[in-house]
């Protein structure tokens, strides 16, 4: 014999604690209206704990896209403040090299034309230039490798932390569809 829910009595608007209560009270005869009846106690409890479940992963995964997004915001704002620093401080640099090369060649000049001669001073003034050059390309490279260095380390840690999280994440969701 076989039982529908209908035949048992179960209305969809039941709780599974009415529907439980009704089952328990059935007298049954034959085995298979038995089998028929822990069936149905069992689709009812396996319905239950799925939408629990779809409810805990919808809820891990809102927590797992706002972990997600918070870390790229992170790391794009830390760039970009590395970026700028780095950038101002190369202007800076630039800015105080072309100055002190503008003065250095002024007073060159002035000094020039006050002793009268003019071979030797021209041959100074460009090796000054090249090395303050030299020195300038020597600090701009350096704070191109802070710049490097630091977006790496940035990104790595922001990753670590990523991964971190989402291990968390699975190993909670594995613990609840273990425990359902």
């Amino acid at each position: 014999m076989t039982l529908t829910l209908t035949e048992i009595g179960v209305d969809s608007e039941e709780t599974l604690e009415e529907v439980d209560g009704r089952l328990s009270t059935l007298v049954v005869d034959d085995r298979d209206e038995v089998h028929q009846v822990s069936m149905c106690q069992l689709s009812l409890l396996l319905n239950v704990a799925v939408d629990e479940n779809k409810v805990a992963r919808q809820d891990v995964v809102v927590v797992v896209v706002i972990v997600a997004v918070v870390e790229i915001v992170v790391v794009v704002v830390l760039v970009v403040i590395v970026v700028v620093v780095v950038i101002v401080v190369m202007v800076v640099v630039i800015v105080v090299v072309v100055g002190v090369i503008v003065v250095v060649v002024v007073v060159i000049v002035v000094v020039d034309k006050y002793n009268g001669s003019s071979g030797s001073s021209i041959v100074v003034v460009i090796i000054i230039i090249i090395i303050i050059v030299l020195l300038l390309l020597v600090v701009v490279v350096e704070e191109v490798v802070v710049v490097v260095v630091e977006v790496v380390v940035i990104v790595v840690v922001v990753v670590v932390v990523l991964v971190v999280v989402l291990v968390v994440v699975v190993v909670f969701v594995v613990m609840v569809v273990v425990v359902v």
